[in-house]
């Protein structure tokens, strides 16, 4: 038995061989729906297996395993929080009108007579909108006073008013206007057999909680107005604990940190420095499921090492951000891809072709490097000044 020791690189990355063979058969088999229990029970299972070797094999205390697991989790605790809002206020928009009215007067701007130039694309898209504007309006109470939620929202945001208190003020708002312009939507979300106050504060609750789907006599504009509601992020949050077990577990059983000192070995140069830390960047993208740990761990595993070369810390958190930041929403399991995949109601391996700027970011980091392009050491620095 090896008493408290780091475990090595090879035995380190064990966890993260099964979790890959584990999801690469989950996603096999169950497709799109891997989200909805799959991937996180993969996710405990490969946590399972890190605590399983750190515990027998190097003699970590579970209280260790425990109190990383509990600090990982914390530590996203708001992003949670945001994940809930924002499901809230999704229906809160739509079914409140704000939606639809966007819908409404966007379509009447790309109107051909706004276009000097109108491409066949553009009048295609047109000669259906004005069936969508019909609907939309035969639907909800199209009014410029709904214009209102988005302009506080705005002006919330342009005022950086913290994301929790502006996402539940908007979603507040959204629901007083819900109650004004929307009642027998409501009304129709409460279902039969509720009338009166009881049907609006039974449908303004299911149109916060739960899924909605309003029956327009259009396939497609149903698919386009209905929401999931707080309900629909549960999926994302289990997943994100999930992910969170994971890498807390890969932090204290000392596994993390062994499989990441193999790329400070290469580091005694400007272009193996940049490498490392890029490389080091996607891969605990990959093992801790969380930009936020990657980008502390990164900052802290390189911080030391880019002073004692001279350089400046702005070029490792450029190297941070080209290679952690930018390149989160393209992990499936990551916070930032699973966010992104449920907001847009789009898997992450679909968009992940098109996301350019997020795949060349990286590289541009590297290439930089051996170009040394505008990298100058603090030495330099000083003589420039």
């Amino acid at each position: 038995m090896k008493d408290n020791k780091i475990p090595s690189p090879l035995v380190s990355l064990l966890p993260v061989f099964v979790l890959i063979l584990l999801l690469f058969v989950t996603i096999r088999t169950f497709g799109s729906d891997a989200l909805s229990g799959g991937s996180q029970v993969c996710l405990l299972v490969a946590t399972a297996v890190c605590v399983l070797i750190g515990m027998a094999g190097f003699r970590r205390p579970w209280k260790d395993f425990e109190l990383a697991v509990t600090n990982n989790i914390a530590g996203v605790s708001t992003a949670l929080i945001i994940l809930l809002i924002i499901g809230a206020l999704s229906g809160a928009w739509m079914v409140s009108g704000v939606v639809p009215t966007l819908i409404y007067y966007g379509i009447q701007v790309i109107h051909p007579h706004f276009f000097l130039v109108s491409t066949c694309i553009i009048c295609a898209v047109v000669s259906v909108i004005a069936e969508y504007t019909r609907i939309l309006s035969d639907k909800f109470h199209i009014s410029w006073w709904l214009m209102i939620v988005p302009v506080v929202t705005a002006i919330l945001i342009a005022r950086k008013v913290p994301s929790i208190i502006t996402l539940f003020v908007s979603t507040a708002l959204a629901t007083v206007f819900a109650l004004i312009f929307q009642p027998g939507l409501l009304c129709e979300i409460a279902g039969q057999g509720v009338e009166g106050i009881a049907a609006l504060f039974k449908g303004g609750m299911g149109m916060l909680y739960g899924g909605t789907q309003l029956e327009t006599g259009n396939a497609e504009i149903n698919e386009l107005i209905s929401t999931r509601g707080m309900a629909g992020m549960m999926n994302t949050i289990w997943l994100i604990i999930c992910a969170m077990c994971f890498g807390g577990a890969m932090t204290a059983g000392g596994m993390l940190g062994s499989i990441t000192s193999v790329f400070v070995r290469f580091t005694k140069k400007r272009v193996g420095m940049v490498s490392s830390t890029v490389a080091s960047g996607l891969f605990l993208n990959l093992a801790t499921a969380d930009q936020y740990i990657s980008i502390i761990l990164t900052g802290n595993m390189f911080k030391d090492i880019y002073s004692a070369n001279g350089y400046e810390s702005k070029l490792l958190s450029r190297t941070t951000e080209d290679s952690v930041t930018v390149t989160s929403p393209l992990i499936p399991w990551n916070t930032c891809g699973m966010t992104q995949a449920t907001i847009l109601s789009v898997p992450t391996i679909v968009y992940l072709p098109y996301a350019f700027f997020n795949i060349i970011s990286p590289l541009m980091s590297i290439t930089i490097a051996i170009l040394g392009y505008k990298i100058k050491k603090k030495a330099e620095q000083s003589d420039l000044s």
